[in-house]
């Protein structure tokens, strides 16, 4: 039975987050690993908006890593496709993260300006040739940071989706050619995060500041859907998932510690209900 731990943050958010990933199963002893924190930089917007991942948060993955050994840290991301070229490093510089990793003596990383690594033929749900972040293989562990977020194609953005961040910004496109829940999917049995961590500690509108963390992908996006005021079985990327052996996506069959679920529900907005909304007429 997979695990997914939630946690609610107070006034030290450090330590929390250490409770946290303990409790989700990342190792007390990290001696010599290479570690990659992967948030959702995917445009320069500061995370109090809900859209980009917490540099609070991130910090004090960084300094939880640390206290655990580990030989290096570093901060990656690949912005989205519709990010200017002008602007891709303001991704890491207008959202904190660039001052956080400086201010802690870590490198963060804009995979456009490094190798990547050609996959042709990979699966018949991805396209025909795309490249991936050689920074996705080269670490010892892969810590995922995603934001939970409605999407307009996936129904929700979280933990699956996130990985997207590793693929070339040029090749992103098409993905969507090929139909993007089932690519996302595919993907996901390339890059296998060590740990998902998803940060609920910036979502406007919503009552509680948590995180969640767990191993399972697919049991943490159904948690988090959950939470979000969704079922799993509405989420594509979910159920697909769970039918390609990545996860459980059965709360019943997920054991979940910490916080009480039933009283950290909220509702997020569709973009269908958005739309509604915005355009009554239409």
């Amino acid at each position: 039975m997979p695990l997914v731990c939630i946690e609610k943050i107070h006034e030290d958010m450090t330590a929390a987050v250490d409770r946290l990933l303990t409790r989700a199963g990342l190792p007390d002893r990290l001696s010599g690993q290479s570690i990659l924190l992967k948030p959702n930089l995917f445009e320069p917007l500061p995370h109090t908006t809900g859209q980009t991942t917490s540099p609070h948060l991130v910090e004090a993955v960084i300094q939880c890593c640390r206290r655990r050994g580990a030989r290096a840290v570093t901060v990656g991301e690949g912005p989205s496709y519709f990010t200017a070229d002008r602007a891709l490093r303001e991704c890491f510089t207008k959202t904190g993260i660039a001052e956080i990793c400086e201010r802690c003596g870590v490198p963060w990383v804009l995979f456009d300006e490094h190798p990547y690594r050609l996959f042709k033929d990979a699966s018949p749900d991805l396209p025909a040739a795309f490249r991936i972040s050689e920074h996705a293989f080269r670490h010892d562990i892969v810590i995922n940071l995603p934001v939970p977020k409605t999407h307009y194609l996936t129904t929700v953005s979280i933990a699956m989706k996130n990985l997207k961040g590793f693929v070339k910004r040029e090749d992103k496109p098409l993905f969507h050619r090929v139909g993007l829940d089932s690519a996302v999917v595919a993907l996901n049995t390339i890059i296998r995060p060590f740990m998902n961590l998803v940060d609920f500690t910036a979502q406007a509108g919503q009552p509680a500041t948590f995180a969640l963390a767990g191993r399972d992908v697919v049991a943490v996006d159904s948690v988090s859907a959950a939470l979000m005021g969704l079922s799993p079985d509405e989420v594509k990327t979910v159920r697909l998932g769970c039918q390609a052996g990545l996860g459980e996506m059965r709360l019943e069959e997920i054991e979940i510690q910490g916080e009480d679920i039933k009283g950290l529900k909220m509702h997020y907005e569709l973009p269908a209900q958005w739309l509604g909304r915005t355009f009554p007429n239409l």
